[in-house]
């Protein structure tokens, strides 16, 4: 599952990435946003995800409400969030990154740059 509504440049590639290297029957959940929305919908990469139902898209509620990370823990909180997760026994939440320091040593997935 991830919480992500800016149009990163990595979000596709990461997103499929985690889909090939996890078991097939764990689904995959995006919360997106208005900025990101076009991009994850009209993916080549994801069609074939979303179509197989292994990755469900959904619109973040009240999206201008999470601005940093606090808004989001409290987002986080909510039960109506955890509910919509159900049936889930565990939840793997993770988000993209865009380090400034990609490119001066820490490692990639080619190695170290």
């Amino acid at each position: 599952m991830i919480i992500e509504k800016r149009n990163l440049p990595t979000l596709l590639t990461t997103v499929s990435t985690f889909m090939a290297r996890t078991p097939p029957e764990w689904p995959f959940k995006i919360y997106y946003g208005r900025d990101n929305e076009f991009a994850l919908r009209n993916s080549h990469i994801l069609k074939h995800q979303i179509a197989s139902g292994k990755l469900t898209l959904v619109q973040l509620p009240n999206e201008d409400d999470i601005h940093d990370g606090r808004s989001l823990s409290r987002y986080l909180t909510q039960p109506a969030f955890w509910e919509e997760l159900a049936p889930a026994k565990h939840v793997l939440f993770f988000q993209v990154c865009e380090s400034p320091h990609r490119g001066k040593g820490f490692p990639t997935r080619a190695g170290v740059t």
